[in-house]
């Protein structure tokens, strides 16, 4: 069980046509609860472009930093933890986890409401790819895609 807490700071760089903008954030939070006791910052930059008034397209990549301690309870496999499990023993360090890029897009059906959807490839990196949990047990190429409905006021 773990409770994180954080923050982040970002900016948006709009066109003089406001169609289209730049934007990035740089996101820190730390395990404050003790379940993992560890902190990832991550880094986001992102390009939007309004097709026209409803439709509107992105297109980010992100890279994220685990802390040692987060590395440690998400990738290090103790000897204990190989005896139980079969896989050999690895003492992850903290440093770059991962990188993504991420492709979304809105369409608002009325004045308040639409639908939005994205698909991300991330790939694991360093101690995380490198983990025998990720290259034995898992698969450092992770793939997601998401749909929703969203309302404005």
């Amino acid at each position: 069980f773990s409770i994180e807490l954080g923050g982040f700071i970002g900016f948006s760089v709009p066109s003089p046509n406001r169609r289209t903008e730049i934007s990035g954030e740089l996101t820190v939070h730390q395990d404050v609860a003790g379940g993992h006791g560890g902190g990832v910052a991550m880094a986001n930059l992102q390009y939007g472009h309004q097709i026209n008034r409803q439709w509107r397209a992105t297109l980010g990549s992100n890279v994220a930093y685990g802390g040692s301690d987060y590395m440690d309870s998400f990738y290090t496999v103790s000897p204990e933890a190989a005896i139980r499990s079969g896989l050999p023993g690895f003492d992850a360090d903290a440093g770059l986890k991962s990188a993504s890029v991420r492709l979304g897009s809105s369409y608002a059906f009325s004045p308040g409401w639409g639908v939005f959807g994205q698909a991300a490839y991330t790939r694991l990196l360093g101690d995380a790819k490198d983990s025998p949990v990720v290259n034995l047990a898992g698969n450092a190429d992770q793939v997601f895609f998401g749909v929703g409905v969203f309302r404005t006021y």
